[in-house]
């Protein structure tokens, strides 16, 4: 009889150690999402100290140099409004979301009412994709297609008229390329 009880003793520790390994994992797999959220939703209060500037510059491959005054997107509460419910936008001017951290992205025109470019940016400035003439309020997805470390969204068409193209590069803080322009 005792043997049979020790034997159960054995199986009920076993399962509570069980149980507390279960429950330790789930613990470690949800405090690592949450600093994945935090490290791609907040990186520039992190990693930059939020001070950027509101200027941007475009130089093509052929040596064209376009500047554009952008609102910067760096919180999820800014990247999730964007341009949304704007009636208008001066030419030049646009809005930059810096992601931190290099992801296929997805925006769409949701509550948007101007057509809009949008130019998927890789780490180190270079236009990885163009996505021109996105359409005021349509809610299916544009995708950078690759990973993509920020968006800029200007006008639509500008892109076109500009001649702005993959392998274009962007120069601003947020690429830690502003003193190769």
């Amino acid at each position: 009889m005792a043997g049979l009880r020790i034997k159960d003793m054995n199986i009920s520790v076993f399962r509570i150690l069980s149980l507390c390994l279960v429950v330790t994992a789930v613990i470690v797999v949800a405090q690592a999402n949450r600093l994945a959220y935090a490290e791609e939703s907040f990186p520039i209060e992190r990693n930059f100290g939020g001070d950027f500037s509101r200027n941007i510059l475009l130089k093509t491959a052929d040596g064209r140099r376009y500047n554009f005054d952008v609102e910067l997107a760096l919180t999820p509460k800014e990247q999730q409004k964007g341009l949304m419910f704007r009636e208008e936008m001066p030419e030049m001017h646009g809005m930059l979301f810096v992601f931190g951290s290099e992801f296929t992205r997805s925006f769409w025109m949701k509550n948007t009412l101007i057509p809009l470019d949008i130019i998927f940016i890789e780490r180190d400035g270079r236009i990885q994709h163009v996505h021109s003439m996105a359409k005021p309020l349509d809610e299916s997805a544009v995708s950078s297609g690759a990973p993509s470390y920020a968006v800029l969204e200007i006008n639509g068409g500008l892109a076109n008229k500009l001649d702005i193209k993959p392998g274009d590069y962007i120069y601003h803080e947020a690429f830690r390329n502003r003193n190769l322009e």
